[in-house]
């Protein structure tokens, strides 16, 4: 028997689970407001529109 603490960010009515040749999966979904979203950022004075939006560890922004 094993036991686990979920966090608040699980969506514990959507958690799976399947057993195969002996490899238990378990799938622990997100809850949607934990993931990450997109941000608009609109500056007043005529300036360039930055997004920020979820990417990997190697880009944490976007502009466009």
């Amino acid at each position: 028997m094993r036991q686990l603490s979920l966090g608040d960010g699980v969506d514990t009515e959507h958690i799976a689970a399947t057993y195969q040749n002996g490899v238990l999966t378990v799938t622990l979904p997100i809850v949607a407001k934990a993931k990450p979203r997109r941000i608009e950022i609109t500056p007043g004075a005529g300036g360039e529109t930055k997004i920020i939006e979820p990417a990997d560890t190697t880009d944490q922004s976007a502009t466009s």
